[in-house]
């Protein structure tokens, strides 16, 4: 009895160290997914340059109640509008669902101080 409890403990241990894993590789994938997103809506000069990666965080927010696999992201970048501009910071905040496979779907892309 003392070594099936101890066996039941084991598994659910690994289980959720795993779901843990899992998550953490979700808010990462997420992160970069809303990034890319935020990229490709820019029309800028050059190449935007990118502040460093937040993980994305499990949506809680009643817009996507009952919607599974939802994160949302918040970044910076710097881009540069006309050539010899100065390069300015544009915040972003996305919603990104896990698609099955390894994809990701934009929900929605705010630039909360105007688009850039």
């Amino acid at each position: 009895m003392l070594a099936s409890k101890a066996g039941l403990s084991l598994f659910l241990v690994l289980a959720c160290s795993l779901a843990h894993a899992a998550d953490k590789d979700d808010a990462l994938y997420a992160s970069y997914a809303c990034q890319q997103y935020a990229l490709a809506a820019l029309k800028t000069l050059g190449k935007p340059r990118m502040d460093a990666t937040r993980p994305a965080m499990p949506a809680n927010d009643k817009r996507w109640a009952g919607t599974p696999d939802v994160w949302l992201a918040s970044g910076a970048l710097h881009a540069q509008a006309s050539f010899g501009a100065a390069m300015v910071r544009s915040e972003y905040q996305c919603a990104v669902q896990k698609t099955p496979g390894a994809g990701w779907k934009l929900l929605e892309l705010q630039w909360p101080q105007g688009r850039p």
